[in-house]
């Protein structure tokens, strides 16, 4: 019983870690294009940016790099 009141506890702990964190650093939750393609809206939640665009450079999982154009027209 002591153990898992010490899990629990290193638990909650490392969450509200994280959590402060997140929320003293804005540069965590600011995503790098082409990631921020979505706005808050009140019915759905969320949507596409509104005439977005970017031509840029991904990165598979083995590191190879590829071009994509992400465009948004409405």
């Amino acid at each position: 019983m002591k153990q898992l009141k010490y899990i629990l506890y290193l638990s909650f702990m490392v969450t509200l870690l994280g959590e402060l964190l997140f929320l003293c650093l804005p540069s965590l939750q600011e995503k790098p294009p082409p990631y921020n393609t979505g706005v808050l809206e009140s019915k759905i939640g969320w949507r596409a940016k509104k005439n977005y665009a970017y031509k840029g450079t991904m990165y598979s999982l083995g590191r190879q790099p590829y071009e994509i154009s992400i465009q948004t027209d409405f």
